[in-house]
């Protein structure tokens, strides 16, 4: 009885705590070589110093083929690239999934600040596009043909806050990437 009763109470704050999450986003950094993924907590989650990140994936979606380099971890340790080139649902990109492999160095979340996760370099010229996979409307959402299980995902417990549970919420700052200078002021579109 009494351990249907605590599987009950950590079963409903973990349900409470899942409304509220961490968000991702894609920005070319100040050096203008790299770009960096982020992670945020969402506007009405205020985590404590006490958390740790258990799982996490990243899917940027990038012009098929498209070359880059030196994917370097700044919080948590990333790697495991998984790339799919050209799927039959969108022939024109490739989808390079990065995947969380520990929490060293210890991801720390701050309400209403940017937390850098990992950088990578650009080989070539800057893409038309270069974007987070987005849940709602991507084309290669699984299942797909090459049963890949790509997206964006996190989990991340907060032991300071009664044992909260915050996973992926969403995307922001769609263009923060642009690496291009479309008005040829000489600062790039991300950096305007």
């Amino acid at each position: 009885m009494k351990l249907k009763l605590l599987i009950g109470l950590l079963m409903s704050v973990l349900s409470l705590s899942a409304q509220s999450g961490i968000q991702f986003k894609l920005q070319l950094l100040p050096d203008g070589q790299y770009w960096g993924v982020f992670a945020k907590p969402s506007d009405d989650l205020y985590p404590s110093q006490n958390t740790m990140t258990g799982t996490g994936q990243v899917t940027i979606v990038m012009p098929l083929n498209y070359a880059w380099s030196n994917l370097t971890s700044v919080n948590g340790n990333w790697g495991s690239i998984s790339t799919v080139h050209g799927p039959a649902e969108n022939p024109g990109k490739s989808y390079v999934s990065i995947q969380f492999l520990t929490d060293t160095p210890t991801i720390k979340y701050q309400h209403g600040q940017a937390t850098l996760l990992f950088k990578f370099k650009k080989a070539n010229d800057c893409p038309d596009q270069l974007y987070l996979m987005n849940h709602n409307n991507d084309p290669f959402i699984p299942p797909n043909s090459v049963n890949s299980n790509p997206g964006n995902d996190i989990t991340v417990f907060d032991f300071g806050n009664g044992l909260a549970l915050y996973g992926y919420a969403s995307n922001y700052a769609p263009a923060a990437w642009d690496c291009r200078d479309n008005d040829g002021d000489g600062v790039l579109n991300a950096h305007v």
